[in-house]
Order: structure tokens, then C-alpha cells, then sequence
């Protein structure tokens, strides 16, 4: 396990840890044994914000870097309903 971080308020730019849950589905397994799908994404905090809605969300940005190449980048939104933690794992002042 990795050191423990404060758990403070993300800014803009910071890189974070989002703890959040997801579906899971079986199409046999027993029905007793289900439980969520304990996720974590990394990602650049961009903003807390609201869809077109009303639904709360956390929008982060990401890069996928593939030896030293850049082969995917975008954004992700996740609903505040689905996520448990949000860690500040750098300050984009600490590496701006």
C-alpha cells in the first residue's frame, strides 16, 4: 500500500485517485455472491460540475502513453453517485 494522503478539496490540474463503484453482472453465477466492482481511476482534476440534468459529476482528463508515444487522451465524467473518494495524490503545483 501506498503512503496515506490528506484528504483535501482537488483544484484544477492536481492529479487524483477516484475511488468509485461499478456495476457487476453474471449471466450464471449465484445471485447471493453479488457485489459492486471496487474501481480506481487516475486522472487530472478538471471540475466538479452538473449535466444538462441536474446529475452532479467529477470530471477528470487523462493520457495513455504507450512507450514514450501518446496513443489516447480525453476526459471521463462520473456521477458523485458512484464515487466513495476523491485523494489528491499530487498538486499541479508541485509538478507545474
Amino acid at each position: 500500500m501506498g503512503k496515506k494522503r490528506k484528504s483535501v478539496k482537488p483544484q484544477y490540474g492536481d492529479l487524483i485517485e477516484v475511488h468509485w463503484v461499478d456495476i457487476t453482472s453474471s449471466s450464471t453465477g449465484d445471485p447471493s455472491k453479488a457485489v459492486l466492482a471496487r474501481c480506481i481511476t487516475c486522472g487530472v482534476f478538471e471540475r466538479y460540475d452538473k449535466d444538462k440534468n441536474g446529475e452532479e459529476m467529477l470530471v477528470i482528463s487523462y493520457a495513455r502513453h504507450d512507450d514514450e508515444e501518446l496513443t489516447d487522451k480525453g476526459w471521463e465524467a462520473y456521477p458523485r453517485s458512484v464515487v466513495r473518494r476523491v485523494e489528491v495524490v499530487k498538486r499541479a503545483s508541485e509538478y507545474v
